[in-house]
């Protein structure tokens, strides 16, 4: 329990919460820790409550990327835990399969909004491509006539 503690030490030495990224790396890098059943209760309760104590989103430019790779590696996480065939994680396994659930609702939203946004972007070049054609070709129709007219 210790060592988990510390691992939510920052830089000044106070403590606070850790990044999602940084909890599902803790558990990658201390995966021997979740193989007894019957010495780490407590330990384990505490890692079962820290999900919700973390920032499920680190957010950055590249949002979509970002949850993407959430949820690889939440996945990783949940396959090697479920490998541990400890019923003590039952609990960890439901909240992070629970959290993995919703980066996927939150992925497939940011995706279909980047789908829009992306259409509406190319809707508007469009618009304005047929605008400027439209422009040059009433210019070149007055030049026309205007030579036309000239030659007359």
């Amino acid at each position: 329990i210790r060592d988990f503690i510390e691992y939510h030490k920052k830089s000044n030495g106070r403590y606070g919460n850790i990044s999602f990224g940084n909890y599902l790396r803790y558990i990658l890098n201390n995966i021997e820790k979740f193989k007894q059943a019957t010495d780490n209760k407590c330990f384990l309760r505490c890692v079962c409550i820290d999900p919700y104590l973390t920032d499920n989103l680190d957010y950055s430019v590249d949002l979509i990327s970002l949850m993407q790779n959430r949820i690889d590696e939440i996945k990783k996480v949940l396959e090697l835990l479920k490998q541990l065939n400890n019923p003590d994680l039952d609990d960890l396994i439901s909240k992070l399969t629970k959290i993995q659930n919703d980066f996927d609702i939150r992925l497939e939203t940011e995706q279909k909004e980047e789908q829009l946004r992306k259409e509406q972007e190319e809707a508007r070049k469009n618009t304005k491509i047929t605008v400027w054609g439209i422009v040059i070709a009433v210019l070149v129709f007055l030049v026309i006539i205007g030579i036309c007219s000239s030659g007359s």
